[in-house]
């Protein structure tokens, strides 16, 4: 016999995420990536376990532009990248040793406008074009944005490369931060 609890609950009835463990996640994974990752985020601050291996095991940040930018268009101050316009090129982080299946959760923030953030792939130093890239979704006024995306590690790449980059008009400026 089933009995309706005073909190909402069924007791004796099990949840979907006591019977399926995870289920709860995966379906916020579909149906809400930005909360997805959020939660994860969250959840492994207040655990003490999250580890943000761009700080922790990347490469240090690379700097690509064409001729057409002057390379001062690009630095870093404090932890911080930034770009200033005009300018044609972007900052890259590579992590090695990613593993087909693994979810990346990104989190980036910035300021400025038409900042840009996506997720691509290597395999032993050569970019992998044709594996499905991950934009990062910006959102927030220009003062102060968070851009959120989860990046699963396809077949054939060793390393996930998180690139950054903005389409600039003079004197404009944008900076990330917290990778």
């Amino acid at each position: 016999k089933k009995i309706f609890a005073p909190n909402g609950t069924w007791q004796g009835v099990p949840t979907w995420d006591d019977a399926l463990p995870g289920f709860n996640e995966e379906l916020l994974f579909a149906k809400d990536r930005k909360a997805y990752v959020q939660n994860v985020i969250g959840r492994m601050e207040k655990a003490g376990t999250l580890t943000n291996l761009v700080l922790a095991t990347a490469r240090p940040w690379a700097v690509w532009h064409d001729e057409s930018s002057d390379a001062a268009s690009f630095g870093a101050e404090g932890g911080a990248v930034f770009i200033k316009g005009p300018a044609r090129g972007c900052h890259h982080v590579q992590i090695d040793g990613v593993k087909e299946g693994e979810r990346y959760a990104i989190r980036v923030k910035c300021r400025g406008v038409r900042a840009m953030a996506t997720v691509f792939w290597k395999k032993n130093g050569a970019w992998r074009w044709k594996k499905p890239s991950f934009p990062v979704v910006f959102s927030g006024e220009e003062s102060h944005r968070e851009g959120y995306a989860v990046a699963i590690v396809p077949s054939g790449v060793d390393r996930l490369v998180i690139n950054l980059a903005a389409g600039l008009c003079e004197g404009e400026t944008v900076v990330f931060d917290e990778v």
